[in-house]
């Protein structure tokens, strides 16, 4: 790469400050964590340490006398600056500009390979020293509010998905990839990834249609409402409102089917259809039909009271009702068919999407960011892939790579390349052409 090119791409950069990264660990064995926040530069420390021999020659060893390292044979402590930096632009076009791994090696010269191993070496390393680099610090949940939704590190359906959870604020609360099919496993160890204090917050949990955060919702509390966001063409537009309550030892699902811009006008009178579906606990007998000492008993007599009292015909099940929004005053006035927890339900969501349309937004617009400046593609490594998700989170909210001590010398033999002696000649000049004539010192 010429000055010039050099002045134009990062000459304006503070790279110590985007990249902090050192490439050379002190000794290893300090703990990582503390090492992730030290820096050491090596340049005036560096002072001779013996020779190291092999069956050619005695080579000169350098060590640093501010932090225990000791570097091996052929280093010129001269040239560490420069390799420090090229390192923080090779890092800067892979994880801040997003450039091609193709063009990088035309750019340094150095195969396409060798550049996706040090990509993924340099987000083991971040995780290693750093375990819990984005989901460590505490994050509050305003208004009991989270956003849930899957999304694709790359074209659909050809790509690694990714579990994400987050809060009104675009933080990321929770990720997980998901190695299987089923949806089940990953969501619900995400969602167990957040803190338990933030789980007990919980009020509104706003999801796609995926059915699997309906679980989500129903073993959180009681006091959740959970609200589906449609995306398939037939149901596009359309919303579906979930609220629990306990009956007896089952468990009742209120259900509100309605469009996404209910809370959009200022003041207006709409119309939904609601459903109440009955979850039936199982009933623990062991083998077979329970027994008679078992039908006895009050648990099995409650346990089969409600069931019965939901399938009679006087619980009605279903239904249309209307009520009126009033964005102005905030308040939701009951109309014809509609009933008490209607109305609580439609209150509460009220302040939140007032104006609005009811969407997922929030988790929707992180998938953008990270996916738009990262550029993720499919990895094989669903935990790689993963970490990297995690890893590009952290520089869309910081804007810079996390601080990072790399083992060895990655590239080193691709970017400090031997420079060849320059030979001393004259030129002899001839009847029909010139010659070169070397000249008896590049023989000593």
């Amino acid at each position: 790469m010429g000055a010039t090119e050099f002045n134009y791409r990062y000459g304006r950069l503070d790279l110590n400050k985007l990249v902090p990264v050192t490439f050379f660990l002190p000794n290893s064995k300090q703990d990582s964590q503390r090492l992730s926040t030290k820096e050491c530069k090596h340049l005036g420390y560096l002072v001779k340490d013996g020779l190291g021999s092999n069956s050619v020659r005695k080579n000169q060893r350098v060590k640093c006398v501010r932090c225990g390292k000791r570097f091996g044979n052929r280093v010129n402590e001269f040239e560490l600056n420069d390799y420090h930096r090229k390192v923080q632009e090779i890092l800067y076009d892979i994880f801040l500009e997003g450039s091609q791994q193709l063009k990088m090696e035309k750019r340094w010269g150095i195969p396409q390979p060798k550049i996706s191993r040090f990509k993924r070496s340099f987000v083991e390393q971040v995780f290693e020293q750093i375990p819990d680099l984005v989901l460590k610090r505490s994050k509050k949940l305003p208004r009991g509010l989270m956003y849930a939704d899957e999304t694709y590190l790359g074209k659909q359906g050809n790509s690694n998905t990714e579990i994400v959870f987050c809060n009104e604020n675009f933080e990321v609360l929770s990720t997980e990839g998901v190695k299987t099919p089923d949806l089940k496993t990953p969501i619900t160890k995400a969602f167990e990834k957040i803190s338990e204090k933030n789980r007990k917050r919980l009020r509104v949990l706003v999801t796609d249609g995926e059915t699997t955060y309906c679980g989500v919702a129903l073993g959180s509390n009681r006091r959740v409402i959970h609200v589906q966001q449609f995306h398939t063409r037939s149901k596009l537009g359309q919303i579906t409102i979930n609220k629990y309550e306990n009956f007896g030892p089952h468990v009742l699902r209120y259900q509100i089917h309605t469009h996404w811009k209910i809370f959009k006008e200022q003041k207006q009178e709409f119309g939904f259809r609601w459903t109440v579906k009955f979850i039936k606990t199982p009933f623990q007998t062991g083998r077979g039909r329970p027994t008679k000492a078992q039908m006895q008993t009050k648990k099995y007599q409650r346990w089969r009271q409600k069931r019965d009292e939901y399938s009679s015909n006087s619980f009605k099940k279903a239904g249309k009702g209307r009520v009126i929004v009033n964005l102005e005053t905030k308040k939701v006035t009951m109309k014809k068919g509609c009933k008490l927890w209607m109305q609580k339900i439609f209150q509460k969501l009220l302040p939140i999407f007032a104006g609005k349309c009811i969407t997922n937004n929030r988790v929707e617009s992180k998938h953008s960011q990270i996916k738009g400046t990262g550029k993720l593609r499919k990895q094989p490594d669903v935990d790689y892939c993963d970490k990297l998700f995690l890893l590009q989170e952290y520089i869309v909210t910081h804007k810079h790579l996390p601080p990072v001590n790399l083992k060895g010398r990655p590239l080193y033999k691709y970017l400090m390349k031997p420079k060849k002696k320059s030979e001393e000649s004259y030129v002899i000049s001839g009847k029909r052409n010139k010659k070169s004539q070397l000249m008896m010192s590049t023989f000593l």
